[in-house]
């Protein structure tokens, strides 16, 4: 994907709500995710989690303009569970591979992580998920989607 997709980006300031995630992801998504993610009792869990999947649909928009072909209904859905200790997983899971994020309540410690299965020679990565208001968030999200895509 060209770099270039990224200059017409909201900024971070922009309302969750007005960035389409209200009833109109792209992404197949588990059913009452958005429920899920306004119930989640850490408002800073929470904030992270609506920005993280709205993101995830900005990604997949432009990335669909990007390339017309793109057919996203057929990734695996996005699931969320919530952890004992109120951090958050969002993943997606196929018989070869998972891609989650992992949100805390300090932000700081927000990761990712990509892990396959033998038929795809075991592959592991992670890293720190970087700030939402990063220029480096949007192409980490992006990747992470392209690897989730490629591999289904």
């Amino acid at each position: 994907m060209p770099e270039s997709i990224w200059h017409s980006v909201p900024s971070d300031d922009t309302d969750l709500w007005d960035l389409g995630i209200a009833g109109h992801s792209i992404l197949p998504e588990a059913l009452g995710i958005l429920s899920q993610i306004q119930s989640i009792f850490d408002p800073s869990v929470r904030e992270q989690t609506l920005r993280v999947y709205s993101n995830l649909n900005q990604v997949a928009s432009y990335m669909k303009q990007a390339d017309g072909t793109l057919d996203f209904s057929r990734l695996p859905i996005l699931e969320l569970f919530v952890w004992p200790d109120r951090s958050i997983s969002l993943w997606w899971t196929t018989s070869f591979m998972r891609v989650a994020i992992s949100l805390e309540s300090d932000p700081g410690e927000s990761a990712w992580y990509f892990v396959t299965t033998k038929q795809l020679q075991e592959q592991r990565a992670l890293g720190k998920l970087p700030p939402s208001n990063s220029s480096e968030r949007l192409p980490v999200l992006q990747s992470l989607l392209w690897n989730v895509y490629n591999n289904v």
